[in-house]
């Protein structure tokens, strides 16, 4: 009987040593594993980061002054919010002082300002220099610079230019019914009433509805 129970003990004593050293094994293996793993993240290249290479404008770039009477120099630019910019510099076109120009330009590379740019400031008995430059929310810009103009001591200007261009107007009406000829060596001029119907801003765009009437004409030749 004594012995019977010894031979049990002893086997359930190796079935205990066995799952022990089971389970002690199996605990070294996780840091060893962990361990390779990150040896061979840290042996794996680098890859730099892929970046768009794609020109969105001219090849080596778009004019934005090109006057070439004297030089422009220190450039600044803020996007517009839409794609585009307005960049303003210092140029010496008028003289042996420095002025203030800007020009903008939209998100496909055109300017849409006068060619090399409009006046911001050209103060023409000391210079204006300095420039900087920050979006003002609205499609135009701030703009501020160091400027001479009341003696040696340096004062500070500042102007804001709103992001539309600017235009001499558009012909609303240009239709050829406005003057005649009378067969009489002379004319018939028209007097022409337009009545506005309606105008709709949309963004910068600005839509006006009129009707066009004639309410008299020049008393026919003698």
């Amino acid at each position: 009987m004594k012995t019977k129970i010894f031979f049990i003990l002893g086997i359930f004593s190796l079935l205990l040593i066995t799952i022990f050293y089971s389970s002690a094994n199996s605990f070294r293996s996780i840091p060893d594993t962990v361990i390779n793993k990150r040896d061979n993240l840290d042996q794996r290249p680098l890859s730099p980061p892929q970046l768009s290479q794609e020109i969105a404008w001219d090849d080596n770039g778009i004019v934005i002054c090109n006057e070439d009477t004297q030089k422009q120099e220190c450039p600044q630019i803020c996007s517009d919010g839409a794609g585009g910019a307005i960049i303003t510099w210092q140029d010496e076109r008028n003289g042996a002082n420095f002025d203030i120009y800007a020009q903008k330009v939209d998100s496909a590379g055109n300017t849409l300002w006068e060619a090399n740019g409009i006046i911001i400031c050209n103060e023409d008995t000391e210079h204006q220099y300095g420039q900087q430059i920050c979006s003002d929310g609205s499609g135009g810009a701030i703009i501020t610079w160091q400027d001479n103009r009341t003696g040696a001591n340096l004062d500070i200007y500042a102007q804001r230019i709103k992001g539309f261009s600017r235009s001499p107007g558009l012909a609303l009406s240009s239709a050829d019914d406005d003057d005649d000829d009378d067969d009489n060596n002379g004319a018939m001029i028209l007097v022409v009433a337009i009545i506005v119907l309606a105008c709709v801003c949309a963004g910068i765009l600005i839509f006006i509805l009129f009707r066009k009437k004639r309410i008299s004409k020049a008393p026919k030749s003698r």
